[in-house]
């Protein structure tokens, strides 16, 4: 019996983000677990026979289809982990139907664990709730330290999960060079549990990878878990369409790798591509989102849209805000874009900006250094009834003093005030910048100024909020009353430019470049 996702090689478009769907032809033989005395009544103790489904179906080298192993309907106790030892394809008859269940509470416990690429369709991986920090989980990628991640594809898709301290944790090698390929989590629902308090309990767990894509999903911790979604040194993040609620922590949490005692910073710090949070709905949790950006790392762009994030407490009030972004060390943030999202009942504030130094300093070049948040813009973002806890003492978007550059607010809804003095530049409802096409250039800004030829030729630096993100993102042009000479622009990078005239003339000139 062989049954797969839908045949396809394409990269599927859903909520504007993009994801594989595995094709059959890419899976082969079928193990179904039964056929190894499993049985799917609820009380037997099934660990054995499916460890022994798992070793056959990897028993041979099934290069370039991959073994699938088959939980039809049933409850499959198991008392132990059950370690996958090859690149699988596991699925059942949907996740109320096909459970497996662990019936042993004890510490480091998991019902699955690989260090190799795995689908996991149709089924669920549950236990009775925990009220204690045993660190168990229900599938772990990661528990030999030792074995390589890379290329390494994971898949759940209508994948339940219940009752554990973590219902996934995706850990690739290491966060420089050993990471894993791609993590997709859609259409699951996965709740935890743990011990009064706030401990580290997360529905979804993931660090050291290229791409994460968790779309449409139903994710609840019981109040004691901290985070809903907590990423470490992923390069590419898009979580989106999930529901959200009960943390004791940040329903969100994103960090850029290398942080914390004995930490070594990365030395290829570019390779991250961006984090988008959208259409996301967060309640009850003491933050919705949380971002943090450590050593030289540079993020493209964190882009907050179209969240609602409602009924979230006071007991982080010392972070200030429901949405908390700060650049650490020597690390850049191009760019901060909210546009809109819904706030209210907020015990606290809406959103928080600061740039600081790394605390601790372990690998950080330079101990003294803040961090910078370049460009940030909020459109269409609206706050109602925040700061209840606090009454008059948190804004609707703050932030503090450091390497924060441009911000620009356009259309703020609720009409509550902000404190964006922390920034070098900033504009209320700026002009647009539109492209031909008539649609809207994001993050665009303005510069005036002028200059003098010296011998025919001058370069143009741009200083803080004036740069542009790239060589290419930007167009200047240049007025000489002088002379009918016309003078040639030439961008030579996101912070600078020259302007060629007469060979040998001193003309001044006035110039307005446009651009992001």
């Amino acid at each position: 019996m062989t049954r797969c996702l839908p045949p396809s090689t394409t990269l599927l478009p859903k909520a504007g983000l993009f994801f594989l769907l595995v094709s059959c032809s890419l899976f082969g033989r079928t193990f179904d677990v039964t056929d190894y005395g499993a049985l799917g009544n609820a009380s037997f103790d099934n660990t054995t026979a499916i460890q022994n489904a798992a070793n056959s179906a990897c028993a041979t080298s099934y290069t370039p289809t991959v073994p699938s192993l088959y939980f039809p309907r049933g409850q499959y106790n198991v008392s132990n982990v059950v370690t996958l030892p090859c690149a699988l394809y596991v699925y059942g008859d949907g996740p109320q139907a096909s459970i497996v269940f662990h019936t042993n509470h004890s510490a480091g416990q998991k019902a699955f664990a690989t260090d190799f690429s795995l689908t996991m369709i149709d089924m669920a991986v549950n236990t009775t709730p925990l009220s204690t920090d045993l660190g168990m989980a229900a599938v772990m990628r990661g528990s030999n330290p030792a074995a390589t991640s890379v290329g390494q594809t994971f898949q759940f898709i209508r994948f339940n999960s219940a009752g554990f301290n973590f219902g996934l944790i995706i850990s690739g090698k290491d966060n420089y060079t050993d990471l894993f390929d791609t993590l997709v989590v859609e259409d699951c629902d996965i709740s935890t549990n743990t011990a009064t308090g706030n401990n580290v309990s997360n529905p979804i767990n993931i660090a050291n990878g290229n791409k994460v894509w968790i779309v449409n999903n139903t994710l609840a911790g019981d109040g004691n878990g901290d985070h809903g979604i907590y990423t470490l040194a992923v390069r590419e993040v898009r979580i989106a369409d999930n529901r959200m609620e009960h943390y004791a922590s940040s329903a969100i949490k994103l960090i850029s790798g290398t942080f914390g005692v004995g930490a070594v910073c990365p030395t290829i710090n570019n390779d991250y591509l961006g984090w988008t949070v959208r259409n996301n709905t967060i309640r009850s949790a003491y933050q919705a989102v949380a971002a943090y950006t450590y050593c030289g790392v540079i993020l493209p762009a964190l882009n907050l849209q179209d969240n609602v994030i409602t009924e979230n407490p006071s007991a982080y009030a010392p972070d200030y805000a429901a949405v908390f972004v700060q650049a650490n060390c020597q690390s850049i943030i191009r760019h901060v874009n909210s546009s809109g999202n819904s706030y209210s009942n907020l015990g606290i504030g809406g959103i928080v900006l600061l740039s600081s130094v790394q605390s601790p300093a372990d690998g950080c070049a330079d101990a003294t250094a803040k961090g910078t948040i370049e460009d940030f813009a909020s459109v269409n973002d609206s706050f109602k009834n925040i700061s209840t806890s606090f009454p008059g003492v948190y804004p609707a978007i703050n932030s503090g003093s450091g390497n924060l550059l441009r911000a620009s607010v356009t259309n703020l809804g609720g009409g509550l005030p902000t404190n964006l003095s922390g920034f070098q530049s900033v504009q209320a409802n700026p002009p647009s910048l539109l492209s031909v096409a008539g649609a809207s250039v994001q993050n665009a800004h303005f510069v005036l100024g002028s200059g003098t030829l010296i011998a025919g030729t001058s370069t143009i630096s741009f200083a803080g909020g004036a740069q542009f993100t790239a060589v290419d993102t930007y167009r200047c042009t240049v007025s000489n009353s002088t002379t009918a000479v016309a003078l040639v622009v030439t961008n030579i990078s996101a912070t600078s430019f020259t302007v060629t005239g007469i060979v040998g003339s001193s003309d001044p000139f006035n110039f307005i470049c446009a651009g992001n």
